[in-house]
């Protein structure tokens, strides 16, 4: 057991590391929320384990990957279940989350912006919908409560909730902020605002 406060280095948005400064936040763990400006990652990137953050210090010793971290913090907390086939569940929803993360960010890092929004527009004719939809019937599977897994929200309802945050923005220009509604995903929404509440 960790007799210091963890230590959790991230960028001063929520990115990565959003749902994991929620979990130990709600949970009540105290750590030490560092946020660097981007332009000093260049020179602490060699120093990181994969050269990428979140970093989360326990103990002096340097921990790395979001979802492992996010999973860390859940068992801390009580949002990440003991139980095999529920933690089956979550990890799938945390992939599924990721990958969906991980479709955009091409279009993300692409500076030219008539490229980005080329990029964005088909992504918007098909794969981002279709996965959107996919991911909304897996959390409709749920009938326990209004959140992904069980009866109790779980780290991967704080993941979905800023995957949800960051589509419905505004701020990633090409994707409407209708992309995730009541309508289309009545079980994606409920989630957000229990989340919210």
């Amino acid at each position: 057991m960790s007799t210091t406060k963890p230590k959790l280095t991230y960028f001063p948005h929520a990115g990565r590391a959003g749902a994991i400064r929620d979990v130990l936040a709600d949970g009540g763990v105290e750590f030490d929320d560092i946020r660097i400006p981007f332009p000093e990652f260049a020179e602490l990137k060699p120093s990181l384990p994969y050269g990428s953050l979140p970093v989360l210090e326990i103990d002096g010793t340097d921990y790395a990957q979001s979802n492992a971290i996010l999973r860390y913090a859940g068992k801390l907390t009580g949002a990440y279940p003991e139980d095999p086939v529920a933690a089956l569940m979550v990890d799938e929803l945390l992939d599924a989350t990721e990958d969906i993360v991980n479709m955009l960010a091409p279009s993300m890092r692409e500076s030219d912006e008539e490229k980005k929004l080329a990029m964005r527009a088909v992504l918007m004719a098909g794969p981002l919908p279709t996965a959107l939809a996919l991911l909304e019937k897996r959390i409709a599977r749920n009938t326990a409560s209004v959140y992904a897994v069980g009866a109790a929200k779980t780290v991967a309802d704080y993941k979905m909730k800023l995957l949800v945050a960051l589509l419905t923005s505004g701020n990633v220009d090409g994707v409407p902020t209708d992309v995730i509604n009541a309508d289309s995903h009545p079980a994606t929404t409920a989630l957000v605002a229990a989340m919210s509440s």
